[in-house]
């Protein structure tokens, strides 16, 4: 199908406008999830689609879901579970050792491998006796609705050692394995436009995750939600972005600890 110019302009603005999401280059991606989009409700013509999107927030929603990139795994850049394990979550418990409730944020969780990771990462810490919760959020209804299962395949655990598959998974059959109820209870997921104004909610956070996701944002957007998620940190607390990113210097509060890894003033 023929995708036309004015049709994918208009499509790209709206997708950058409410999500910060900047597609101006990925004029072929667009058209081929658009296409098989397309194919699914029944239409043979992409303009005549994309005006009935633009009429029925179910179908825009639907097409936000096949336009986001959800590429993930569990233990990504598995250095940062290291650091949250060795560095953060004992520095925390020095500031605060006599009641502390450690509070995470994973946004821009995908299909929930990054918060059960921390899960893990966080059971694994000797000793610990404290209290903890992790929020998953996303975009997409579709990967939330596959976080909130915890159903994942041996291709999604495929760089998870073999004890801790045994120790935190449950396999249902063959290739089938479901998060156990003791970390699943401590996990929570929930939609979130990191565009819109964050709710009350999401603060007095002690670590955010925002791991791969601010590559997708021009700079002026990134530079708005980094200072949002400044604002949404304890003193003290720690940003942790995707290795291969940096925060940009331009009126960016965070101290650097080390690649990848910021922390808020105390």
């Amino acid at each position: 199908m023929e995708l036309l110019k004015e049709d994918f302009d208009k499509i790209q603005k709206q997708i950058i406008s409410f999500y910060g999401i900047n597609l101006s280059r990925k004029y072929e991606l667009v058209k081929n999830r658009l296409t098989t989009f397309a194919i699914d409700e029944k239409y043979n013509n992409l303009h005549e689609f994309i005006e009935e999107i633009n009429k029925n927030p179910f179908l825009y929603k639907e097409l936000v879901n096949r336009l986001t990139t959800n590429y993930t795994y569990f233990f990504r850049e598995r250095e940062h579970f290291e650091i949250l394990k060795k560095v953060i979550i004992p520095k925390l418990i020095m500031g605060n050792p006599n009641n502390l409730k450690i509070k995470i944020w994973s946004a821009g969780c995908s299909k929930g491998n990054e918060a059960y990771s921390i899960a893990i990462a966080l059971e694994e810490i000797l000793g610990l006796k404290m209290n903890y919760s992790i929020y998953g959020t996303d975009i997409s209804t579709n990967v939330l609705n596959f976080a909130n299962k915890g159903l994942y395949t041996k291709e999604d655990l495929k760089k998870v050692e073999n004890n801790r598959i045994e120790k935190y998974f449950k396999k249902v059959k063959e290739d089938k394995f479901q998060v156990i109820d003791n970390l699943m209870k401590k996990v929570y997921f929930s939609e979130l436009n990191l565009m819109l104004p964050f709710n009350p909610f999401f603060n007095n956070f002690n670590v955010i995750f925002c791991r791969n996701v601010m590559i997708y944002f021009p700079l002026d957007i990134k530079l708005k939600l980094i200072n949002k998620f400044y604002n949404a940190l304890q003193p003290g607390g720690y940003l942790i972005i995707g290795k291969s990113e940096i925060l940009p210097g331009i009126k960016n509060k965070f101290k650097l600890v080390q690649q990848s890894v910021y922390r808020k003033e105390l």
